[in-house]
């Protein structure tokens, strides 16, 4: 009996992560469908990025999805969409090695933050316990003030990568 309830638990949780999956899939597909024509990656190359993502981090494909499907909101080139795609899968590992439970879909909805807002990148990052050093607010500041948005998202993502770059690495190998 004992062996019958483990087979049946199994058959469950496994209906359950492809129901998870699927419904990943669908709200990527929609913000695919309701992005401007020619923005971001195409579906392929969104495929493609989830494929290596989840290799090199510990998080399974249907996360890594959603977090894709919310950057993918923010209409970013294909350049940033990629760039801002391996920040968050960046960021949640590191929330992770510190022991926060952080999925890379909350990753990518405080990312999408601070991109969305660029003057108030500072401010949102600090809450977040990523601290710029006074060098980069000046730049930033200096890019909001001239109206220079994606360079100011830029500069963000560079910043926020050159904090969490290799974290995801990291957390995979501590948690395979």
């Amino acid at each position: 009996i004992f062996a019958v309830e483990k087979i049946f638990e199994f058959g469950k949780e496994s209906l359950n992560e492809a129901q998870k999956a699927k419904e990943a899939y669908a709200a990527l597909d929609m913000a695919v469908e309701n992005s401007k024509q020619g923005v971001g990656l195409n579906r392929e190359e969104l495929e493609k990025m989830t494929k290596a993502l989840a290799h090199q981090s510990a998080f399974m494909d249907d996360d890594i999805v959603r977090q894709e499907a919310r950057i993918r909101m923010l209409g970013l080139s294909a350049e940033m969409e990629k760039k801002a795609n391996q920040v968050s899968i960046d960021y949640a590992s590191q929330q992770k090695l510190l022991g926060k439970d952080t999925s890379p879909e909350e990753a990518a909805n405080k990312l999408a933050n601070v991109l969305a807002n660029p003057a108030k990148a500072t401010k949102l990052l600090a809450q977040e316990g990523i601290t710029l050093t006074e060098v980069q607010k000046k730049t930033l500041k200096s890019l909001v003030d001239t109206g220079q948005a994606a360079k100011a998202q830029e500069f963000v993502l560079d910043s926020l990568a050159a904090k969490t770059k290799g974290a995801s690495e990291k957390l995979r190998a501590t948690d395979p």
